[in-house]
């Protein structure tokens, strides 16, 4: 991918080369500072205010958290040693989600998922790490949405600065979760399934050669190539045996419609893989909803009304169902 539209991708608060981490997670890390940490004070102005190896002030962290000041920054080259802590936190979380607060659990899992996101969309390292990091992120949405529904639609807030592609992976994972579970769906491995599937299902999107999202009309040959992102995405996840093929399933099948007009493949009604089809609601409602180059965003309600006009491209059952979490639908 050419590097204009790799960072057209960049998922993270990001200026320059400094990257926004959660001041609950500092908090946190017990010793000296194992990386310089800075606070922003204008566009592109930041000032040093820990230095590594030097004493990290939980007092001092608290008082810019109760000043509402949610996030400080690394540079880029620590990033990943942030990340380390990141890690060790969220494997402590999901052995014992009950351990934390939900406020608490939801704010690692925004940054597990921030991780993950830095390194399929941005790094572009699609890998059994970046995967474990992604799954980890799902498992973390289920035990919340176990726990308190409502830190679901706090964690979809956390990411809602975050720039389009993370902000619409985590959205659309989010979503299918909240439908799967107005389904009845209990198992935990289709939960999974269907959450890391609504994660991964853009990735083939890192193939293409140019930024859909700043085209308002694409030309035919624009248009062909976005048609390939489910089956270059499946591809990119064929030789990971963590990925089981019920998310490939979701990654190939997303855009198949029940009419029989979707993509790649043109596959009708029983045809689409089930999961596909929940993911499918999902990443449109996803899509209206933001703000896009070339038009606003649409109201919920209102996006639900022009999903359920376009008559036969998605399953309609499960269209009602994604509805009725909005609106009673007769």
């Amino acid at each position: 991918m050419p590097q204009s539209v790799k960072l057209l991708f960049m998922p993270l608060e990001r200026e320059s080369e400094f990257i926004a981490v959660s001041t609950p997670i500092l908090l946190k890390i017990e010793g000296k500072a194992p990386f310089d940490v800075y606070i922003k004070r204008a566009t592109n102005t930041f000032t040093k205010i820990f230095q590594q190896d030097g004493l990290l002030e939980k007092k001092r962290i608290n008082d810019y958290k109760e000043r509402e000041i949610n996030s400080l920054f690394v540079r880029q080259d620590d990033y990943k040693k942030y990340m380390i802590y990141v890690e060790k936190i969220a494997d402590n979380f999901l052995q014992d989600p009950n351990s934390a607060s939900s406020a608490e659990y939801t704010n690692v899992i925004k940054e597990l998922a921030d991780l993950s996101m830095y390194e399929i969309y941005f790094e572009m390292n699609v890998d059994s790490v970046s995967i474990s990091h992604a799954t980890n992120t799902v498992k973390g949405c289920v035990d919340l949405l176990a726990k308190d529904k409502r830190s679901m639609m706090r964690l979809m807030k956390l990411v809602s600065s975050h720039q389009y592609i993370m902000n619409h992976s985590v959205s659309t994972s989010i979503f299918s979760l909240l439908l799967a579970h107005a389904d009845q769906i209990k198992s935990q491995k289709n939960l999974v399934a269907v959450g890391l599937g609504a994660i991964l299902h853009d990735i083939g999107m890192n193939k293409l050669t140019f930024d859909p999202e700043e085209c308002e009309d694409l030309t035919p040959l624009e248009w062909r190539e976005v048609k390939e992102h489910p089956q270059l995405g499946k591809k990119m996840l064929d030789s990971l045996e963590v990925v089981s093929p019920e998310v490939k399933s979701i990654v190939l099948e997303h855009h198949e419609q029940p009419n029989g007009l979707g993509y790649p493949n043109g596959l009708r009604d029983k045809e689409i893989y089930y999961l596909a089809k929940i993911v499918a609601i999902a990443d449109t409602f996803t899509s209206l909803v933001k703000k896009r180059p070339f038009r606003p965003a649409f109201a919920p309600l209102d996006a639900i009304r022009v999903m359920l006009e376009d008559k036969g491209k998605f399953d309609i059952e499960l269209l009602k169902k994604f509805a009725s979490l909005f609106v009673h639908v007769k």
